[in-house]
């Protein structure tokens, strides 16, 4: 389970109680690790959104996360389209994560015993009402995939080269479904 925030609850003492005893109901393996009931561990898992690159935050964050008992932290990662038809996908100044920092994240995680699962996504940063990476519209599709996979392997090889877990690819990129051969 991945959890990235906790929406407001109407009656959070009911919510609590009922969350206790669904977790109750987790088997737990003989090293005390929750498990899914086939043998296999269960994640236990938070996403970090991670803007603009502030190394001192993100690091208060993964202590907070490790604190919590989490198992596996997603570390979200962004490059931008200025809206749904552009055809250029590319690192925003000021917004995607410099390499540089990721890596330091990737590296702290894991020395803190955490796994990590790298999540990449598109940002769009002029919208009009109903817009959003969902509904991109390349004008040229070949075009658009090119651009997507440059932003996908560079990601895939970052996450090569410094072991991550798991790796996300198209996250809600729902006009692209219909495209099975590229995918």
């Amino acid at each position: 389970v991945f959890m990235g925030c906790m929406p407001s609850v109407k009656h959070p003492i009911r919510a609590a109680v009922a969350l206790l005893a669904l977790l109750a109901l987790i088997p737990v393996r003989a090293d005390g690790r929750p498990s899914v009931g086939d043998g296999s561990t269960f994640v236990r898992g938070m996403a970090l959104g991670m803007y603009s690159g502030m190394p001192q935050d993100l690091d208060r964050k993964l202590r907070e996360v490790k604190a919590l008992g989490v198992s596996h932290v997603s570390l979200v990662v962004s490059w931008s389209m200025d809206n749904v038809r552009s055809m250029t996908i590319a690192p925003r100044k000021g917004w995607a994560t410099p390499d540089d920092v990721l890596v330091k994240m990737i590296r702290r995680s894991k020395a803190m015993g955490l796994e990590v699962f790298l999540f990449p996504i598109i940002e769009v940063h002029q919208r009009s009402i109903g817009e959003w990476r969902g509904t991109i519209t390349a004008p040229d599709w070949s075009g658009w995939w090119r651009q997507y996979t440059r932003f996908i392997m560079h990601y895939a090889r970052i996450s090569a080269r410094t072991g991550v877990a798991m790796y996300s690819v198209g996250s809600e990129l729902v006009s692209t479904e219909h495209d099975r051969k590229r995918w």
